[in-house]
C-alpha cells in the first residue's frame, strides 16, 4: 500500500512541476471596465476593455471575438446575453504613468481589448446590471 502511494505522490509530484521539467506559460486576465453612454432613445453605447498579462503569454493566443456580457434587472433576472464584437486590439500598453516619481517596471506588458455595441434597453424602475 505504500508503495502505491508513493507512486502516486511521485507521479502528482512530476505533473505539477512542469511535466517533467516544461515551462508552462499562459496569459491571464488581469482587469476590464464595463462601462455605458446614453445615446437617447432607449439606445446605450456598452464599451468592454478586457487587460491581460503578456509577459509570460505565448505570442498568438487571440482575445476573445465577440466576448458575452449579460443584462439583467435590479431582481437578478436575466434580461438579454449580448455578444459583443472587438473593435480593438492594442499590443501594449503605454508605460508613462504621468508622474516622473511612478515608473512601469520593464517586465510588465499589458495588452487591452476593446469591444463596443449599441443596444436598447426600456426604462425600468430600479435599472439594469450589466455584467
Amino acid at each position: 500500500m505504500k508503495s502505491t502511494v508513493q507512486k502516486y505522490l511521485l507521479l502528482t509530484l512530476f505533473l505539477l512541476s512542469g511535466l517533467g521539467g516544461e515551462r508552462l506559460m499562459a496569459s491571464h486576465i488581469i482587469g476590464g471596465e464595463i462601462t455605458y453612454n446614453c445615446l437617447g432613445n432607449n439606445q446605450y453605447e456598452i464599451v468592454l476593455n478586457v487587460y491581460r498579462d503578456c509577459f509570460y503569454g505565448l505570442p498568438g493566443a487571440d482575445f476573445d471575438n465577440p466576448a458575452a456580457i449579460a443584462v439583467y434587472n435590479p431582481a437578478g433576472a436575466l434580461i438579454q446575453n449580448v455578444q459583443m464584437p472587438l473593435v480593438m486590439q492594442s499590443d501594449t500598453l503605454d508605460g508613462d504613468v504621468g508622474d516622473p516619481c511612478l515608473f512601469v517596471p520593464d517586465d510588465v506588458c499589458v495588452q487591452r481589448a476593446e469591444y463596443r455595441k449599441i443596444i436598447t434597453l426600456f426604462q425600468q424602475p430600479g435599472g439594469y446590471i450589466i455584467s
